[in-house]
């Protein structure tokens, strides 16, 4: 039996019929997708299709009554209001799909994407997501009271005193006022805030801290000579509970933690926050809210975070003896005595791999490798200013550090070298650098190791001149650079056992930084240790390292810098 056309005809309009105008276009509120009996694809429609037909107008699609359509599509589509007009119209006479209908990823891919994508959502959620049930005793047993404040000083305690001065991998807070970064002036300051000031030699305040303008809010900058956690205490004064205050804090304490991860520092000094004057009718109750606030800090963390934290030194430091038995009673379960950095033997140990502690895995990690340097009383070959002859000549199995000049590697005349060097040279008889040393150094803070037969090993370096440098960074950049080359040398041989260092860029190469050399070495060499590989990093902390001062006066100032920055004994 013959079988109708279908005719599609266009309902008429309801009342109260809902519709979306802009300026001329009309869109019905299906545009973007067409009814359970449509085959639209959630596509725009078509400009010429967009306005619905009169409702005495019949659509066949170019098909006359009695005709059979041609293509893919056999049968009608029934017109309702919402279904979006052009899209669902039979394909033409050729019978192929638009190439509207072929775009898009393929479904399976679509599927893989989508569960991938919720793979890794869910993963960071449950690693970040703070877990319940931590105590704030346990978290607090963490926490170590030590008895001096954050310079290493107690209240009326002399400077030449100190014993437990920050170290480079410390970080310190700085409780930091609104007014006194207003004016960048921090010679102004009094109080820690000043004492912290003058210690890290600060004349003016980063940029970044200067636009510090919220309370409560820290951030970590790396200073020249220290790591500092600048913060704006909160004001207490205007605080009428004990949560505000609480919540206050804690959420300044979470904030500093957060900021002590990106320090890559293995200690953290912390102070009572809101102190003084800022904390108003709460200075009596301050050790208590301090904890307090701690503790709600530690437990808001998840449990990756905390594990970070507490593979480092956290100490909460009491400047005045007077308090010290305050807040011991106020944290029971908090540890007492000498942090483990202050009491620690003096080594360089290298920093944590700069990833995200956040993500880190939360299983246990070996231990990071150490470099312990000895500063000794005499130079690389044995010998002390003013001594006839070397105590403690090289061996086969020492390699020596040659501060050389880059002129003479180029035109290839050690003979014409003085200092160190052309001592050095003497005691080789050498008159001309081998190839293996000209091809290699060719620029300043360049290496090369050389085994001399019968002699020792001599890592020849091209000693960077500081003379013309004005910027710090730039001068440090410059050592940590050469001290990198000289360990990399040194791991990348199987000669030597012993490496003998010497402070680099010395003497007319130091320029305006000769005072400075000291500590700046000690920098340098922390820096350089920790930017290398593993591999490296093992070689150097299984093998004795020295740092050789040739005149007796310079030694006590290298046994400082280098303990100071927890790097020598």
């Amino acid at each position: 039996k013959a079988r109708k056309p279908e005719v599609l005809v266009p309902p008429p309009p309801e009342v109260g019929a809902m519709s979306f105008q802009r300026g001329n276009d009309y869109m019905s509120p299906g545009a973007f997708g067409g009814s359970a009996g449509s085959s639209g694809r959630g596509h725009l429609p078509r400009q010429q299709d967009r306005r619905a037909p009169s409702d005495n107008q019949t659509r066949t699609h170019g098909h006359q009554p009695g005709q059979q359509p041609k293509g893919k599509h056999t049968r009608g589509v029934e017109l309702q209001q919402g279904t979006a007009w052009g899209k669902d119209k039979f394909e033409e006479d050729s019978g192929e799909e638009s190439e509207e209908s072929k775009e898009g990823w393929p479904p399976v891919t679509l599927v893989l994407m989508s569960l991938a994508g919720i793979a890794v959502v869910c993963m960071v959620v449950y690693m970040l997501w703070p877990k319940s049930g931590a105590d704030a005793s346990e978290l607090l047993s963490h926490v170590t009271l030590q008895e001096y404040g954050v310079l290493g000083l107690k209240d009326g305690e002399p400077a030449d005193a100190n014993q437990h001065a920050p170290g480079l991998w410390t970080a310190v807070v700085v409780p930091t006022g609104l007014g006194v970064i207003s004016t960048n002036d921090p010679s102004s300051a009094s109080g820690a805030s000043g004492a912290i000031y003058r210690w890290a030699g600060l004349s003016s305040f980063p940029p970044e801290v200067q636009s510090m303008t919220t309370d409560g809010q820290a951030l970590y900058v790396p200073e020249e000579t220290a790591k500092l956690i600048y913060v704006l205490t909160p004001y207490l004064r205007g605080m009428s509970s004990h949560e505000e205050a609480i919540a206050a804090l804690k959420s300044t304490y979470t904030q500093v933690l957060n900021e002590f991860t990106k320090s890559l520092a293995t200690e953290l000094r912390l102070l009572p926050l809101s102190s003084g004057i800022d904390a108003g009718s709460f200075s009596l109750e301050l050790p208590r809210i301090t904890f307090a606030a701690l503790a709600a800090a530690l437990a808001s963390l998840s449990d990756v975070q905390r594990d970070y934290l507490f593979s480092k030194k956290i100490n909460m430091c009491i400047f005045m003896p007077t308090d010290y038995d305050t807040y011991r009673g106020e944290c029971p379960s908090c540890a007492t005595g000498l942090s483990a950095a202050a009491a620690a033997p003096a080594t360089l140990q290298a920093a944590p791999a700069p990833v995200s502690p956040w993500l880190a895995p939360a299983s246990p990690q070996p231990p990071p490798a150490q470099l312990t340097v000895t500063v000794v009383p005499y130079g690389v070959l044995g010998a002390a200013l003013g001594q006839s002859g070397a105590m403690y000549p090289p061996g086969a199995n020492v390699a020596i550090v040659d501060p050389a000049g880059l002129p003479f590697i180029e035109e290839n005349n050690p003979q014409q070298a003085g200092g160190a060097s052309g001592a050095i040279y003497g005691e080789l008889g050498l008159t001309s650098f081998p190839a293996l040393v000209t091809a290699n150094v060719v620029n300043e803070g360049d290496a090369a190791f050389y085994t001399y037969p019968g002699k020792f090993s001599v890592i020849h370096v091209a000693s960077p001149t500081l003379t013309m440098v004005d910027d710090n960074t730039q001068a440090q950049e410059k050592l940590t650079t050469a001290f990198r080359n000289v360990f990399q040398a040194f791991a990348g041989q199987q000669t030597a056992t012993e490496l003998r260092l010497l402070p680099i860029s010395g003497g007319i190469y130091s320029g305006p930084f000769s005072e400075r050399l000291p500590q700046m070495s000690a920098i340098a060499a922390s820096q350089a240790f920790m930017s290398l590989d593993t591999n490296a990093q093992n070689v150097l902390s299984g093998s004795q390292v020295e740092m050789c001062i040739f005149s007796p006066q310079d030694v006590p100032t290298y046994q400082a810098a280098f303990s100071s920055m927890s790097g020598a004994r």
